[in-house]
């Protein structure tokens, strides 16, 4: 009798902390998506804050913005470019959409030498963009042509011209945003990321159809805020 208590008492300890186990993984990955939203938004207060006003100007016409920090290249050699980020869309009605999260695997960015990392921007100008962005993943410069972002305080470039082009792409290395050809790279929707984060793995289709909750969490909430307040 003593010996099957203790049993049933080493069988519950063991329940119990396969269950805690399980929920720190679940809080630590929760605590992983929230930190790649607050980097996001760390590169759209340098956006804003920079003596370079192109990505700016651009930032204000755009659809939809692509924020990918940290994009790092891994070898020395044949280094194979990764990155993980969020895309964020405008619908019709020009309202900025809850955040989904992405992963960009291999292809060009010109990371320079010595570069240890690097923030990358695309910003989506037409139809085109965001409806080749609706897809599950995408290869960059194959499924759709991305142009190096134009630079400069006085840019001169009107709205029309603007959104004759499907997306611009910047990266920042060292502290500099300068525009980029960005070709070769695999784009695609991270939906665990995106399930742990808002507790269902919504869809593009999701977030334009309004399916998304409104409380959705607080990093989420500032990264639309931020972007509400400087484009419209």
């Amino acid at each position: 009798m003593r010996r099957n208590f203790f049993q049933f008492l080493i069988f519950e300890f063991l329940i119990f902390g396969i269950v805690l186990s399980i929920l720190c993984q679940i809080n630590t990955a929760f605590a992983d998506e929230s930190e790649r939203i607050e980097d996001c938004i760390r590169i759209l207060d340098e956006v804003i804050t920079s003596s370079e006003e192109a990505p700016l100007h651009i930032l204000k016409q755009a659809k939809g913005v692509v924020l990918i920090p940290g994009v790092k290249k891994v070898g020395l050699v044949l280094g194979v470019t990764r990155g993980k980020g969020v895309i964020v869309f405008k619908n019709d009605q020009g309202k900025w959409l809850p955040p989904l999260f992405i992963s960009l695997y291999g292809g060009s960015i010109g990371l320079q030498l010595g570069a240890k990392s690097s923030d990358v921007i695309i910003f989506l100008m037409t139809d085109k963009a965001i409806e080749k962005f609706k897809k599950s993943k995408l290869k960059l410069g194959a499924d759709l042509h991305v142009t190096a972002g134009p630079k400069g305080k006085n840019i001169g470039i009107s709205t029309g011209r603007l959104s004759k082009v499907d997306a611009y792409s910047y990266v920042k290395e060292k502290g500099v945003f300068a525009g980029a050809v960005i070709s070769g790279s695999k784009l695609s929707y991270d939906s665990k990321a995106i399930k742990r984060y808002y507790g269902k793995p919504f869809t593009v289709a999701d977030i334009f159809k309004g399916n998304i909750p409104q409380n959705i969490p607080e990093e989420a909430q500032k990264l639309l805020e931020i972007l509400r307040k400087y484009t419209q």
